[in-house]
């Protein structure tokens, strides 16, 4: 399946350090997916951006789950341990002259990139959290001053930002929903009505309950897909460990939002696969999802 997955992967996208980071997560998927085995756990800092509505300081913690030579993988993860449901929060992630990204996190602004929850769906409910996981390439010239993991504990500390409100949110565009999973729609976005997704009983796996899923996802509309996003839903009693590939993952108690890389663009007529990792005690469990496309 991998063998099949890179040679894809590789046909889509001619810039090494990606093609490098696939490669890379491939040997993290093998090597079991857990996202919460930590190698390094650093309470991080916060700041309030300056907002009218009544503001929340979040506990965050940013966790190393794993690193391979001077590329590492990140977990931003904030807790909600008050008594209110956080409706709207934001990552800001600076510019670092030392950090190059995996994928284009965020939309851009003037010095930094921004990853909000109304890009998710995700309220964090009270005493539940949410995890979004990066991917950055520390510089190897940071050698002179500090190791390149000393390096990427500074620069998640000290250039990456949490804030937000307990406000509702003001939504206007239309959600879409099917069983427990549910997305809005965004400005030029689409829902995806042709997908399907099945179990296979052939994936063979050392760990306990994990199981293999096959998402299929085909463009029967008059447009080109630009930009692809999903809402997973697999309740508490289920574990998603991996999508494949994605650009960003955001995990919630109950549900998992996620996009897939700008390089996978589907043009009319066009299918595509995706894979999903998920623990479950039930052999004939299967998530409940919706999914959204940006138009041209």
């Amino acid at each position: 399946m991998k063998k099949r997955l890179i040679k894809r992967f590789l046909k889509k996208r001619n810039s090494l350090i990606i093609c490098l980071c696939i490669l890379l997560s491939f040997i993290f998927i093998s090597n079991g997916y857990s996202i919460l085995n930590v190698a390094l756990n650093i309470t991080g800092a916060s700041s309030i951006i300056n907002n009218p509505e009544e503001v929340w300081k979040p506990d965050v913690e940013f966790v190393n789950t794993k690193q391979i030579d001077n590329i590492f993988f990140y977990d931003i993860i904030i807790h909600n341990n008050s008594k209110n449901t956080y409706q709207n929060w934001e990552i800001n992630i600076y510019d670092n002259e030392n950090i190059t990204y995996a994928y284009e996190y965020g939309e851009k602004e003037d010095g930094y990139r921004i990853i909000k929850n109304t890009e998710w769906d995700n309220r964090i409910e009270a005493c539940g959290s949410v995890t979004i996981s990066i991917i950055f390439i520390v510089n190897q010239n940071v050698e002179d001053k500090m190791t390149v993991k000393e390096y990427a504990k500074y620069f998640v500390e000290n250039y990456i930002k949490v804030s937000g409100s307990i406000s509702e949110l003001n939504r206007n565009g239309k959600i879409i929903t099917k069983g427990e999973a549910s997305l809005t729609l965004k400005e030029s976005e689409i829902e995806i009505t042709n997908l399907s997704i099945k179990l296979d009983p052939l994936y063979k796996t050392e760990i306990e309950n994990e199981r293999l899923y096959i998402l299929d996802i085909t463009n029967d509309t008059e447009y080109d897909f630009t930009k692809i996003r999903a809402n997973v839903y697999i309740g508490k009693e289920n574990e998603l460990l991996e999508v494949s590939p994605n650009e960003i993952t955001c995990k919630n108690e109950t549900n998992t939002n996620f996009e897939l890389p700008l390089w996978i663009q589907l043009k009319k007529g066009q299918t595509t696969r995706i894979y999903l990792m998920i623990i479950s005690k039930d052999e004939n469990f299967i998530p409940d999802i919706v999914m959204s496309a940006k138009i041209e």
